[in-house]
């Protein structure tokens, strides 16, 4: 085994990468529910608003 090997190892058995994987999947997961709250506010505005899909009632 290299000491590049060792090295890399050692990294992966403190835990750092682990601590930034969580947190890019907490942000891709946050991301992801903001889209889906703009999309729902989107709609809702369309079908809620006083013209709702351009109805001339």
């Amino acid at each position: 085994m290299t000491s590049h090997e060792g090295q890399t190892r050692r990294w992966f058995r403190s835990g750092t990468p682990w601590v930034w994987l969580t947190g890019a999947a907490i942000g891709v997961s946050l991301l992801a529910m903001l889209a889906v709250v703009v999309m729902l506010a989107w709609q809702g505005g369309a079908i809620c608003g006083r013209n709702p899909c351009g109805s001339s009632r």
